[in-house]
């Protein structure tokens, strides 16, 4: 792989600085080029111009070979998005690595690998009792994610033709055969 669009919701700037510093610099050090493609929510309408846009755009990045999708996390990305990126990636047979398990577990996409969110909501329960104990909450200190997951779909590896290493499905929390 050498190239690879990123999906990102350009609103969610303090984010999207963090992810695309950490993604440009990966991809540096594979001699990958990066494309920011902007989720945005005129995109994110199904009634709205941006879905043919967005197929032009998808349409001239997969008649290149060697490419791929990264799609960030955040709130249009999660949404409906999610649907058109799943449909994209079949039509073009492009893999693409999503933010949470549920592309992967439920609709089909073939790699997912983010934030427990299950383990932040546990976490994040006992800051709620902690501050109905009588705690501020601008007293306690700010958490940052712990437990990540890598979610790996064979079967849809097979039906876009990949094979994925065994190195990485070893690694990996859940793989769905």
């Amino acid at each position: 792989m050498t190239r690879v669009a990123v999906v990102a919701h350009p609103g969610d700037q303090a984010s999207l600085a963090g992810f695309l510093r950490a993604t440009e610099t990966a991809a540096q050090s594979f001699g990958v080029t990066l494309a920011v493609v902007p989720d945005s929510p005129k995109a994110s309408r199904i009634d709205s111009d941006s879905d043919a846009e967005l197929l032009r755009a998808a349409d001239e990045f997969a008649r290149k070979a060697s490419g791929g999708v990264i799609v960030f996390p955040g709130a249009y990305t999660i949404h409906l998005y999610f649907f058109q990126s799943l449909w994209l990636a079949r039509r073009y047979r492009l893999p693409v690595i999503y933010p949470h398990d549920v592309y992967v577990t439920l609709t089909g996409g073939l790699l997912s690998y983010g934030v427990n969110t299950i383990d932040n909501v546990l976490r994040a329960a006992s800051y709620v009792d902690r501050i109905l104990r009588g705690e501020k909450a601008s007293d306690l200190p700010v958490q940052a994610p712990i437990k990540f997951e890598l979610a790996v779909n064979l079967r849809t590896a097979k039906t876009l033709g990949f094979t994925i290493p065994q190195s990485i499905l070893v690694r990996a929390d859940k793989v769905i055969e």
